[in-house]
């Protein structure tokens, strides 16, 4: 997950990891224990 800093105070852009192989593609929506580490 990516979290990017916006220039106004408080907003972030938040960029899930995409895992694709020729099945599809899995990607995780919600990490609470990333979310507590990132900035801000």
């Amino acid at each position: 997950m990516k979290i990017k800093e916006t220039p106004l105070k408080d907003c972030y852009i938040i960029e899930p990891t995409v895992f694709e192989d020729e099945r599809g593609y899995f990607f995780e929506k919600f990490n609470e224990k990333d979310l507590k580490n990132s900035p801000g």
